[in-house]
């Protein structure tokens, strides 16, 4: 949730290095996080004796869950202060 906030609320000056540094940087700390919660969780999972398929999907479903709610905050904050009179982009 961290990145969201960073992608979102930072200005960030224009150009391709910045671009890249900006999504490549994200995009690899996304990867090898999602890598890691997904074997963590799936490993849990099945030493709970879960079936192979829950065990598989569960993961999914969690991180697609903190996905969601990290940007309804940011919908929220967005929200909050386009109704206070002030711009954040």
């Amino acid at each position: 949730m961290l990145a969201v906030e960073a992608l979102s609320r930072i200005r960030w000056s224009k150009g391709a290095l910045w671009s890249l540094a900006r999504f490549g940087g994200a995009g690899a700390v996304a990867i090898g996080s999602a890598v890691i919660s997904y074997g963590h969780l799936r490993g849990v999972l099945l030493a709970w004796q879960y079936g192979p398929l829950t065990a598989a999907v569960g993961p999914l479903v969690l991180d697609g869950l903190m996905v969601v709610c990290g940007f309804a905050l940011l919908a929220m904050s967005r929200t909050s202060t386009d109704e206070a009179g002030g711009d954040r982009r």
